[in-house]
Formats: C-alpha cells, structure tokens, sequence
C-alpha cells in the first residue's frame, strides 16, 4: 500500500472516529424528525481583529501561477496534494480542526477542536477538547520526551506516552487534509477562482458534489446540502477547508460542519510545558485544579466570503437544537 493511499485511509478513519458513526445510528425509541438549522460559525479575523472580506476574483490566468492548478485544465490533485505535503513537510505551522454537530441529542449533539503546533519533525504539542466539556487533553512530544496531560473537573493527571516514529509530524499532520482534497476535487467542483487578502492571493475551489465516501461512512442517513470550499495559497498548500452537510434519517437529522486550517506556517515554536517533567515520571497532583478554560479555537480559513444561498447554502430553519 502505498503512503498516500495509507494516509487517505487514516484520514477516512479520523471522520469515522471523530465523525460518532456509531452515535449516529438511529435509536427505535428517538422521537421524531428533529427541525436544525446551520451550526453557527466564528466568524475569521485577521491579525487585527476585523473580520476580512475577500476580494472579486481576478482574472484566470492567475490560477496559473498555484501548484498544481491550471485556468485550462483545473486541478491536478496529485500534484496539489504533493506540493502541499512538501512545502509544510519543511516549516514549521499549526493546524487547526473543528467539527460542529446539530439537530441530535447526547454525543453527537457538540463541538469538538483540536489544535497542534507543530515546531520541527520531533517537536508538538496537540490540545483537543469537546466545547462544553472541561475535559482537556494535551500532549507535549520533545526531546525530553512526551507526556499526555489530561484534565478534568476531578483530578489532573500527567503521564508518558509513546510516539509513531514512522512519519516525521511535519509531514503527518500536513496529511490531515489529504482526504478532503482527493474525495472532494475527484469529485467535480462547480467553481474555481482567485481571491485576496491581505496583498496576498489564493485559489479558491467550492464544490456541491459530496463525494461517495462521505455517503458510505454515513451509510444510515441520507446525505445532502453538500457544501465544500478549499483555498490554496500561493505556495502550493491548501491553506484551509470547510466543508457541511445534513444528514436526513428516518427519526433523527443533523447537521455536521468541519474546518481545518494551516496557520503561522514558517513561524511556529513549541517550548517544553511546565507541566511535562524531564525525568519520565507520572505526576498525578494532590491538588490539581482546572487552570481555566482553555482558549477560544479562532479558525482563519483564508479569505472566505459571505455565503451565498444561490451556491449551496442551507436556508435558516426554526426551532433547531443548540449544539452547546
């Protein structure tokens, strides 16, 4: 098997984890339909905090100057996916993800984010947490070693862990998207244009076709509404993705949104936390307490524009279920 079919297997294995297949059966003793409506968004803010608006796009031939996109013959996704891997395969960056959940109820009603920064091939730290939870999980991997942190309202517990070595994490975690950008750009896009922001120009792609593997991950429910938005920066990587859909079952439906975003590429570091101890011990605190919440996750997912209801976006529903 060859490594990118193996990371696109990974990656189809990360949406069936995180994504709650199981959760999502439907249950004999659910009421019925529930009503949903899009799970709201944080807004992207630049440096400054303004929320960017994207330019018009500009002429075609500017596609020409991106990795692996053509304004002749579109996107070729080996080489996008290539171009991309090398260049985070060689910088340091942190990456976010988000997946947003609405309509259902327990589990797979919520939010979940995870954030690593990524300093070089054997240093990162990686903090995920369920919004509403005040679970937090963190892991440190260093020269000193690597350490999970994990914090509940309970306790605080601190212990080492062992490392994959097969892969360097620069080029690992440049994996993450590797399924979205294969499953969605084989999958047909309706539009392919070029944006700025900030002086900065990027290949924008939205697609409405949701790919086949979506569907038979989610084989219970009937998938639709499919929405898919991608930006390349100049430099041949996919800068960002966000993609959303309902699913539409017999007694329960929801509404399910994921971001991702590469972030402080080329100028991420990762120092040791004081709460990794250097001579592998296991620490668990008498005292331990909660040292707040964490940070709010800011996604910045390039220059996004408004959505647009003529291109896929699903009308304003009432009465839908918060997702926390």
């Amino acid at each position: 098997m060859t490594r990118r079919r193996r990371w696109a297997m990974a990656a189809i294995t990360l949406l069936v984890v995180l994504g709650g297949c199981s959760a999502l059966s439907p249950s004999a003793d659910a009421p019925a339909t529930d009503t949903i409506t899009p799970v709201p968004v944080p807004s992207a803010t630049d440096s400054a905090g303004t929320t960017p608006t994207a330019a018009a796009p500009t002429v075609r031939s500017d596609l020409d100057s991106f990795p692996g996109v053509s304004a002749r013959t579109g996107i070729d996704v080996e080489r996008l996916l290539s171009a991309h891997v090398a260049y985070l395969s060689t910088r340091s960056y942190t990456v976010e993800w988000a997946r947003w959940t609405a309509g259902g109820t327990q589990s797979v009603a919520d939010r979940f984010e995870r954030r690593v920064e990524v300093a070089d091939d054997g240093t990162y730290l990686r903090r995920d947490r369920g919004v509403g939870s005040r679970n937090v999980t963190t892991t440190y991997v260093g020269p000193e070693g690597a350490y999970r942190r994990v914090v509940t309202d309970e306790k605080t517990v601190v212990t080492p862990v062992s490392v994959r070595d097969d892969d360097p994490a620069r080029e690992r975690f440049a994996h993450l998207v590797a399924f979205e950008v294969s499953a969605f750009l084989r999958s047909g896009y309706d539009e392919l244009d070029v944006v700025e922001r900030g002086g900065r120009r990027y290949a924008r792609v939205f697609a409405t076709r949701a790919p086949p593997e979506l569907a038979q991950i989610y084989d219970a429910y009937a998938l639709r509404n499919f929405t898919a938005t991608l930006w390349i920066a100049p430099e041949g990587y996919v800068q960002a993705v966000h993609y959303e859909f309902d699913l539409v079952g017999t007694e329960r439906s929801f509404s399910v949104e994921w971001r991702y975003a590469y972030t402080e590429v080329g100028e991420t570091t990762v120092d040791r936390p004081p709460w990794a101890p250097t001579d592998g011990t296991t620490r668990t605190p008498a005292d331990a307490t909660i040292d707040g919440p964490p940070p709010e996750l800011t996604l910045t997912p390039g220059p996004t524009q408004s959505p647009d209801p003529s291109r896929g976006s699903r009308p304003a529903v009432s009465n839908a279920t918060d997702p926390g």
